[in-house]
């Protein structure tokens, strides 16, 4: 009989798989990766929803992972309450409000700035992505949450902290995604210039079209070396030149 339960729950969850979707577009246009442009901007606000989940699932976990150019890992995890919507079950994070995990309330970005070290890495590690040119891949991840609780006559024998402690949880993974989140747009609009003149050592970002003929100097403090992430976004998003500068620990200096 075990086997046969088994292979139920195996089938049940391949159905879940398929039925359920975890959408990504963008929070202004409303466009999917996918089919528009092969990635989001790292500061793009980005609507993420799950649907299609059973009728019977009524909590959902979602986990959010990521890894920079240096292997440091991060992640994030939050639960919601799923909601009936026009007949479906749905939990849509422009809406809903995390209850659990690493933020609370309504955050539709929260599973992005929550984000913490992964477990089992050395502390200290900073995540930060070194060559811009490439984006970062999130990994999203749903998973449907089934909360075993002890029947009545067992429940009123025991105090609360037994009582707490004999709650068992089944996650079902249900739905999983992969995102790109790029610092530099990649469509061509924004070249980068690595720059070596004289004693002037850094990139500069450069749009095809600039909205200002001035430009902005990027400049880090303790770090040392050259860091182009924040120079790549801004050249991005305001359209205007950027150099990033690198004053000391970097090429000859």
């Amino acid at each position: 009989q075990r086997p046969q339960n088994t292979k139920q729950t195996s089938q049940q969850h391949a159905r879940e798989m398929a039925t359920t979707t975890l959408s990504v577009t963008s929070a202004v246009t409303r466009t999917a990766q996918h089919t528009g442009k092969r990635y989001f901007l790292m500061d793009e606000e980005l609507h993420i929803v799950v649907s299609g989940l059973s009728e019977q699932c009524r909590l959902i976990e979602l986990r959010c992972f990521a890894e920079d150019d240096k292997g440091v890992r991060m992640e994030s995890m939050a639960r919601y309450w799923v909601s009936r919507i026009n007949g479906e079950s749905t939990v849509d994070l422009s809406v809903a409000e995390a209850f659990d995990g690493d933020f609370l309330g309504c955050e539709p970005m929260g599973l992005f700035w929550s984000m913490r070290p992964s477990p089992g890495q050395k502390t200290g590690l900073r995540f930060m992505q070194r060559d811009v040119s490439k984006p970062i891949v999130h990994r999203l991840e749903a998973y449907e949450v089934v909360m075993q609780t002890p029947d009545v006559s067992q429940a009123m024998s025991l105090d609360s902290a037994d009582l707490l402690g004999s709650i068992k949880e089944t996650l079902t993974k249900v739905a999983e995604v992969l995102i790109d989140r790029s610092y530099m747009d990649l469509d061509g609009s924004v070249t980068r210039l690595p720059v070596k003149t004289g004693r002037l050592r850094g990139t500069l970002f450069l749009p095809r079209e600039p909205a200002f003929r001035s430009g902005i100097v990027d400049t880090f403090g303790t770090a040392g070396g050259l860091i182009e992430f924040r120079a790549a976004i801004l050249a991005s998003r305001l359209r205007v030149p950027v150099f990033a500068m690198a004053y000391f620990a970097y090429d000859d200096l």
